[in-house]
């Protein structure tokens, strides 16, 4: 078997600001910016606030070697800037070939990160009005699926499973690979039509035939954006966490300590509705119409990227916010019952006393 046409899509995720306004994006990049005819009119899936797409040439930063196509750029609501790198195939392409070229390419990995970074910095300053507290992210995911469009023969599941090497190319593997690994690699394989496979690792997917790959990178940029939304706010409230910690160690020794709780509380429920509200956005980032081949391909993806755990994280971390907002309202009513109770006792001495000088 000879791989006649393919392309390697190495997707790259970057947090730019809480929040975009696409509308006021749009205008400030109405020059450059055509929206994504493949997100809105996909017949499987619909993203309620499609991200505004921007097609641009190769980039002149060192791509380790790597031949590059054109890149696409793409501005989801929340905050997230989705790159994909297109890196086409020299054909024709033996199985083995592709294996050599799947292992340049994750070695390429930390080139292409930052070259995708140097292109967040540059859509960053050029869309910062749209943007909620604009600020690039030091945190990133990447993902990269190889697409096999056509071979010089039959194209389909069960020749690809058996000429071609699966598992050392979505792992970047020269060299041999166990049998337990193999099992790991291909457990999360989809076949709908006979002419078409897909399969779903943690950090890499295979895609054979052309019907069900557009779709396929969609779904699993939007997934790759879900994990990066919840490691970021994961991240910020542990620091918040942190910060907590430390102002409650603090000794209430000034007469202000009841305003310094308040804010510590006011601060803590601000960070708790806007995460909430971030993390509602992210899930409804993606619906379904209906439960297709391309809905199962994506909750495997979810399931592979980890996200039910830092999902489960989150929220716990968000029931210890609360936790400590109870905490500091109960103490903050205890002290003000304390001194209204201090202040009748005081009132009650106090008309004792007038009335003891008024019998003198």
């Amino acid at each position: 078997m000879q791989i006649t046409q393919g392309r390697v899509y190495s997707q790259r995720f970057y947090d730019i600001a809480d929040e975009v306004d696409l509308v006021q994006a749009e205008v400030l990049l109405k020059e450059r910016l055509p929206r994504s005819p493949t997100v809105r009119k996909s017949q499987h899936l619909r993203i309620p606030r499609p991200p505004l797409e921007l097609t641009i040439a190769p980039p002149k930063a060192e791509m380790a070697g790597l031949t590059t196509g054109e890149v696409r750029l793409r501005i989801y609501n929340v905050g997230v800037l989705a790159i994909t790198f297109e890196l086409p195939f020299a054909t024709p392409m033996s199985p083995e070939a592709l294996v050599q070229l799947s292992a340049a390419v994750f070695e390429a990995e930390s080139a292409i990160t930052d070259a995708g970074r140097l292109m967040a910095e540059e859509l960053a300053v050029a869309i910062k009005p749209a943007c909620k507290d604009p600020k690039l992210s030091s945190l990133t995911e990447d993902y990269t699926v190889f697409a096999i469009e056509k071979t010089d023969g039959s194209t389909d599941a069960e020749t690809i499973r058996r000429e071609l090497d699966i598992p050392r190319v979505l792992l970047g593997e020269l060299d041999a690979v166990s049998a337990q690994e193999r099992a790991e690699v291909v457990e999360r394989s989809f076949c709908y039509d006979p002419k078409e496979l897909v399969v779903i690792t943690w950090n890499s997917g295979l895609v054979v035939g052309r019907d069900s790959l557009a779709t396929v990178l969609d779904l699993l940029e939007v997934a790759g954006m879900q994990l990066l939304e919840l490691r970021h706010y994961d991240d910020e409230v542990h620091r918040s966490l942190d910060w907590l910690y430390d102002e409650l160690e603090k000794e209430p020794t000034s007469f202000l300590w009841a305003n310094r709780y308040r804010r510590l509380s006011r601060t803590i429920m601000r960070l708790f509705v806007d995460v909430t509200e971030v993390t509602e956005r992210v899930d409804n980032s993606l619906q379904w119409l209906g439960d297709t081949f391309y809905a199962r391909i994506h909750r495997a993806a979810v399931k592979a990227f980890d996200i039910p755990r830092w999902q489960s994280q989150l929220e716990h971390k968000l029931d210890l916010l609360q936790e400590i907002n109870d905490l500091i309202v109960n103490q903050l009513t205890t002290r003000q019952s304390m001194r209204m109770e201090l202040s009748i006792v005081l009132l009650i001495v106090f008309e004792i006393v007038m009335a003891f000088f008024k019998l003198m």
